[in-house]
């Protein structure tokens, strides 16, 4: 009796497990957002209300045309007539090529489909908007905008003509929980978090170069804008920061200066490494011997460039004297040059690497001065731990600090860059960028105005 109850038991349980499991495995969970997300070598986020509060002081400081319709206000009303949700962070992707972004695109969230289409419309009064169907989905494209458009229930997928298809299929055959490994990770990285608009690059370019990844969080103020960045190699950092260093104090007029305090062990002989690849890249067309500065110098660097300069300069002249013989006299005239100051830190092996730069030409004396390369005729200050280049009668102050930062002037912008910290194998750092010579050069009317 007991053991046909048993049997009956097990029977009962068997069959009700396989219903249960037959039935769950029928019921598909459905898609998520990010699942949809298509993979590119270019990914970021971006909320659209705070970064326009971000930027607005920009905007304003300069009187940018469009500043009124891109307020957080302007973006919150039109996201709530077509159905846009703006409260929720949008995902963006492109492909990199010849240093160009290309085949750009946009999945923006949706919460309520049904005034999508009002929206397009809109668009299509102004533009030419044509429509069409593609994977059994209506799609618009405008090509003087070079823009396509579909969306779903939940989702707007915004993107380059080109590659919409491709970007379409994706998002229309996505499954709960297919989001790319590439995704996925962004997606987790609580690096700049709390910033409005955040962009990872994966590009073929940065892997030949040794960089997993470069990831960048545009902020602004009224004047600038200032990219916060991180930099992961795909091995461990071949330098680290040290805590301070020589440096030079910036003057009134330089425009090119660093001040950079680094830990070289690793470096050393690391032939693969990005930064010995960067520095053999640049050293190359003049022969630099590489090896032997990365044995004698010891990771600082205090350089400053900028400003005008007087040296008295020796050249010979033909004159006649009384017998009217000619005759070459030794004479001295004023040059004005530019600025130009360098301290390296070296330990015992400077000699040799003095001696090899000697050799090749790089470094030539002339008179009681040296000149390095193509820079004008400077004093050379030697010692058992450091090499001091400088252009004035007196050789620069240099102290003691902990800033590795440095700033170089391009098209007459001067734009500023720092190290603030390094992990094993990511260094965090900043770029600042002044906006006024840009906005002069794309945005004329707006500076005229003021």
């Amino acid at each position: 009796m007991y053991r046909k109850l048993g049997l009956i038991l097990i029977v009962v349980s068997t069959i009700l497990f396989l219903f249960l499991y037959l039935r769950n495995r029928n019921e598909v969970e459905p898609t998520r957002f990010i699942d949809r997300l298509p993979d590119a070598d270019i990914i970021g986020r971006a909320d659209v209300l705070e970064m326009a509060t971000e930027f607005m002081p920009t905007l304003y400081y300069y009187k940018i045309p469009v500043r009124e319709f891109v307020s957080p206000d302007f973006f919150l009303s039109q996201g709530k007539a077509y159905g846009i949700d703006f409260q929720t962070p949008l995902y963006f992707f492109g492909t990199e090529s010849d240093e160009k972004i290309k085949d750009w695109g946009a999945l923006i969230p949706v919460d309520d489909s049904s005034k999508v289409l009002d929206g397009i419309l809109a668009i299509g009064s102004v533009f030419d908007v044509r429509d069409t169907i593609i994977f059994d989905k209506k799609i618009y494209i405008s090509n003087s905008l070079n823009l396509a458009v579909s969306y779903g229930k939940d989702w707007l997928l915004v993107s380059s003509t080109k590659k919409f298809p491709r970007y379409l299929r994706h998002v229309i055959q996505a499954k709960r929980n297919s989001i790319s490994p590439r995704w996925k990770k962004f997606l987790n990285d609580e690096t700049f978090s709390d910033k409005p608009l955040v962009v990872r690059a994966i590009s073929p370019r940065l892997k030949e170069n040794g960089i997993e990844s470069l990831l960048i969080a545009p902020t602004g103020d009224s004047t600038s804008i200032t990219l916060n960045t991180r930099v992961t190699q795909f091995d461990s950092l071949s330098f680290q920061l040290k805590e301070d260093g020589p440096y030079f104090d910036a003057e009134e007029y330089s425009n090119r200066t660093i001040n950079a305090h680094f830990n070289i062990d690793r470096l050393r002989g690391n032939t693969s490494a990005p930064l010995y690849r960067l520095l053999e890249k640049v050293g190359k067309k003049v022969s630099f011997p590489l090896d032997e500065f990365l044995d004698a110098w010891d990771g600082d660097v205090a350089f400053r460039m900028g400003g005008i300069q007087k040296i008295k300069e020796e050249y010979i002249e033909s004159e006649l004297d009384e017998n009217f013989n000619v005759t070459e006299v030794v004479k001295y005239k004023e040059v004005k040059i530019s600025g130009f100051s360098l301290y390296l830190s070296m330990n015992k092996r400077k000699e040799n690497f003095l001696t090899s730069i000697f050799q090749k030409g790089i470094l030539t004396t002339e008179g009681n001065k040296m000149r390095l390369l193509y820079f004008p005729p400077m004093y050379m200050k030697d010692s058992d731990t450091s090499l001091l280049f400088h252009t004035g009668r007196y050789a620069p102050v240099v102290r003691t600090d902990s800033s590795h930062y440095g700033l170089w002037t391009f098209d007459y912008t001067p734009v500023s860059f720092s190290l603030d910290s390094a992990e094993t194998k990511s260094i965090y750092g900043k770029v600042q960028i002044p906006l006024k010579k840009l906005i002069r050069d794309y945005l004329p009317e707006t500076l005229e105005q003021e």
